[in-house]
């Protein structure tokens, strides 16, 4: 497994090459500092293609871009993380997981920063080496919500697209469905965390931008003082093309 250090910076802004490197190996690139005059949908359409949320999700009220920050428990919906974790560390996951397809890139800007805060980021092959990629493959989970639009279908851990295999995890929103998904959960509740191959990322400077594919990494956040002031905006590509 690669050995990666804690950022993948690119330095100038149009090294693609440095960002496409960092993607492929690492399953994240870190850009410090980045075009801070530009807003974060125009930044991201620089790399790639914009998920329109607004218009997938009508009526949902969540937008295209999207404003996390740091807020307790008590001012959270229970179908946010904050609404879980409230100021503490929120635990390894990937974004959007209980779609049928998560969408495969991301990227996190920083409005306002805050240097305590990490976002935490786990390569796939870590939890593949600890539990075994035939796990990951045979494992099943299932939404632990019905969705609008009916009820929830079974989900494979495992995500194939053409020559791609990824995986899809959240302990919070999924439920395991079979004995190879119950094993996945054990590991990433009590062992994941603690990993050594957990990298952490400080997006604490205006500017500063992550690209994560999330398909490739389990990504989190550390846990956070509550007069954190911190302000990241999130917003999701269906691909990279750099």
């Amino acid at each position: 497994m690669t050995q990666w250090p804690d950022s993948t910076k690119t330095g100038e802004p149009d090294d693609r090459a440095s960002i496409a490197l960092g993607l492929r190996e690492n399953g994240y690139a870190f850009l410090p500092e980045w075009e801070c005059n530009l807003a974060t949908q125009a930044a991201a359409s620089k790399f790639g293609h914009v998920i329109d949320i607004e218009s997938i999700l009508a009526g949902s009220g969540i937008p295209t871009v999207q404003r996390l920050t740091p807020r307790r428990q008590s001012n959270a919906p229970k179908t946010h993380y904050s609404g879980n974790f409230g100021f503490g560390a929120f635990p390894l996951h990937s974004d959007l997981a209980h779609w049928a397809w998560p969408p495969r890139y991301f990227m996190l800007r920083c409005i306002n920063g805050a240097p305590e805060i990490a976002t935490t980021i786990l390569h796939i092959e870590a939890v593949s080496d600890a539990v075994g990629e035939a796990k990951i493959r045979r494992g099943l989970t299932k939404p632990r919500r019905a969705s609008s639009f009916g009820t929830a279908s079974l989900l494979p851990v495992a995500i194939h697209s053409k020559d791609t295999v990824g995986m899809r995890w959240d302990s919070l929103f999924l439920a395991p469905m079979n004995a190879a998904a119950e094993d996945i959960k054990e590991f990433m509740l009590r062992e994941a965390s603690h990993s050594s191959q957990v990298r952490r990322v400080f997006l604490h400077r205006s500017g500063d931008t992550l690209i994560i594919d999330n398909w490739k990494v389990l990504h989190g956040r550390s846990s956070a003082p509550e007069n954190a002031d911190r302000i990241i905006e999130r917003i999701y590509l269906s691909e990279v093309t750099i």
